[in-house]
């Protein structure tokens, strides 16, 4: 489900894209969840971490706010590339 030459091009692709604005796709996917998804406030996320740090740092990155819209772009873009791929996992 996870792997497959078109998604490891696609997320390849996307990852040297947000690592030229210091990013990385942890940040951008809790980031994302939190301020772009259609999750509302009644709703939770779970995340797994072995270290309170790991807790830390993912809310730190839930607090930075909203995404760029440049950042942004670059989420859609990723989806373009592999819904083709994945969107049945849906």
């Amino acid at each position: 489900m996870f792997s497959g030459d078109e998604l490891i091009s696609a997320m390849k692709k996307f990852d040297a894209a947000i690592k030229e604005k210091g990013l990385s796709s942890k940040e951008i996917a809790m980031r994302w969840l939190i301020h772009h998804s259609v999750l509302s406030d009644g709703d939770g996320i779970i995340i797994g971490a072995s270290q309170i740090e790991q807790v830390r740092d993912t809310v730190a990155m839930c607090r930075m706010g909203p995404l760029e819209q440049d950042v942004l772009r670059l989420t859609d873009e990723l989806w373009e590339d592999v819904k083709g791929i994945r969107a049945n996992i849906l």
